[in-house]
């Protein structure tokens, strides 16, 4: 074992442990915040998209309230004046839905056949007990209903009242809808989400007869799933593919993905209709580049901060062992080596040294002149050799 080799790589082995388990300690500290930072995202994402669906939902439902109480509506529809109820609330249609995105507005009668459906006029008097609870619910009970359903032309947010006559018989119901698209740009807008609406391709080919044909196409499928809606389909399709879809089962999912190596995370929540049939998933994404990126920086940061300390402590190390020790031993060791062959052993200036190595020069310096004495006092006795002048 060598002292100059030996010793330093021993102490800075144990320095570089020891900063590495702080430097990991550290860094699994900060990475857990982050983690709770970005579970806190994901919360707000979730909470955002879902409050933003039940205030479309109330917001159905106010309208459908406001039209329910108006008489000549109530009366249109009690004395079943088709053409009438289409003049009231045809105007009214096309205003709403140009400024607030309402879809769908119909009426239904109590044995939940349809009575006209303002967005298309044309068709009527099919039987909805089939395949919407919404409507069974809301004249069942009579009582407002609201959520996610399913139509002929396709999927959208519902506020369902029932309508009583003069008398208070019951004369059946009026039903609005408000397109999803609206409700997703606005999301968009105001909290920088871009999110896509998904719905289940076999209920929408099977209930959604008229729904528009663009929304059938092939480029829209994922899975079991068609793209419905979307603010940035062209980001979204890098984010969520059909197995990611084919998670979600009732529950929400969480997860983050890279796209053209921006980190970003992904919320999907599942809606369903009145019975609790899934309809489909709407999933949101927002950029997580400030928490990836600072686990990042913080990573790079505690590496750093490692090799500055083995360099600071090895450079501390080398000086400490050279100047105080090595030095020392090394000038002590070369003037022992002289006394022990009998040679003068030079002079050792102990200035400098620690305390330990003081008394141990000190020592040295006795032996020596103890040595020169010796050898003095030799010299003095000896004869001459035979033959001197």
């Amino acid at each position: 074992m060598k002292l100059r080799r030996d010793a330093p790589a021993v102490i800075l082995g144990m320095v570089a442990f020891a900063l590495s388990g702080l430097a990991y300690s550290a860094n699994a500290t900060f990475a857990a915040q982050m983690a709770d930072v970005e579970s806190g995202k994901y919360a707000l994402v979730r909470s955002i998209v879902e409050f933003n669906i039940q205030g479309a939902q109330d917001r159905a439902l106010a309208r459908a309230e406001m039209l329910a109480d108006t008489v000549a509506v109530r009366d249109a529809l009690a004395t079943r004046d088709r053409e009438r109820l289409l003049a009231e609330t045809q105007p009214l249609f096309a205003t709403q839905r140009d400024k607030y995105g309402l879809e769908q507005m119909q009426f239904v009668t109590p044995d939940n056949l349809s009575f006209l459906r303002v967005h298309k006029p044309d068709a009527f008097g099919d039987d909805l007990s089939t395949f919407r609870p919404i409507i069974v619910a809301a004249n069942q009970t009579r009582a407002n209903q609201k959520g996610i359903s399913l139509t002929r032309t396709g999927p959208a947010i519902m506020g369902v009242v029932p309508i009583e006559d003069a008398t208070g018989a019951p004369a059946g119901l009026i039903e609005l809808g408000l397109d999803f698209g609206p409700v997703l740009d606005k999301l968009k807008s105001a909290y920088g989400f871009d999110s896509t609406f998904y719905v289940k391709e076999e209920p929408l080919r099977r209930i959604a007869t008229s729904v528009d044909p663009a929304a059938l196409d092939e480029h829209n499928r994922v899975g079991e799933y068609l793209k419905f809606h979307s603010t940035n389909w062209d980001l979204m399709k890098t984010l969520v593919g059909g197995d990611d879809l084919a998670k979600v089962d009732g529950e929400p999912i969480q997860y983050v993905r890279d796209s053209l190596g921006v980190p970003y995370g992904v919320v999907m929540v599942s809606l369903h209709n009145a019975a609790g049939d899934p309809i489909g998933i709407i999933s949101a994404s927002r950029n997580f580049s400030d928490t990836r990126g600072a686990t990042g920086r913080a990573t790079v940061n505690l590496v750093a901060g490692v090799l500055v300390g083995l360099i600071v402590v090895a450079g501390a190390v080398f000086v400490s062992i050279r100047g105080f020790l090595l030095r020392p031993v090394e000038a002590l060791s070369a003037g022992l080596g002289a006394l022990a062959n009998g040679a003068p052993g030079p002079s050792v200036d102990s200035e400098g040294f620690c305390a330990e190595l003081e008394s141990l020069a000190e020592h040295y310096e006795t032996l020596r002149k103890s040595a020169e004495t010796a050898r003095a006092a030799e010299a003095a006795g000896k004869p001459e050799p035979a033959g001197a002048a």
